[in-house]
């Protein structure tokens, strides 16, 4: 236990400074000093809304990529958004889940607050496309038996049997 919470601390701290470093490196993009295409690539958008938006569009392209892939391979292509704590309203938590699954400042909290809306809408538009695309995001909705083993978005044995069986 010892060495896992050791671990659990180290990880928050490592992907706290990843998002920190990806935002110096954001606003050095907006920089005009910087707008050199070897240095900055394409256009890309400055703000928070744009940036999660192209992300679920290449999340999607990659789908559709992947999915026609596999057709041309004669495999099975399965595309499943998972859920995840951060997403409002899609698991009833205890308070002693909530300690162990919620933190407030959590740097994948934002991301998931505002990202998965979009890739949720994106993947009806894969749906629509004929790509198996399955959105598990409700699937603990009615569940309020604890699943949820750390703040990130892992589940219990009875979390993955549930997805399992859909």
């Amino acid at each position: 236990p010892a060495l896992a919470l050791l671990w659990q601390y180290r990880d928050r701290r490592f992907a706290t400074r990843i998002f920190n470093v990806r935002e110096e490196l954001r606003m050095l993009d907006a920089d005009e000093t910087t707008s050199d295409f070897q240095v900055v690539g394409p256009e890309f958008p400055h703000d928070d809304e744009g940036i999660f938006a192209l992300i679920a569009q290449s999340w999607r392209g990659a789908s559709t990529q992947m999915a026609k892939l596999a057709a041309g391979n004669d495999a099975h292509y399965l595309h499943f958004l998972q859920p995840n704590q951060y997403l409002k309203d899609t698991k009833p938590m205890s308070e002693a889940e909530r300690s162990v699954a919620i933190v407030s400042d959590h740097p994948y909290r934002a991301p998931i607050v505002r990202g998965y809306p979009m890739l949720i809408d994106e993947g009806r538009a894969l749906k629509q496309e004929g790509v198996a695309f399955y959105d598990l995001t409700q699937i603990y909705a009615d569940v309020p038996e604890p699943l949820y083993i750390d703040a990130c978005c892992h589940v219990n044995e009875r979390g993955y049997e549930i997805v399992a069986e859909r």
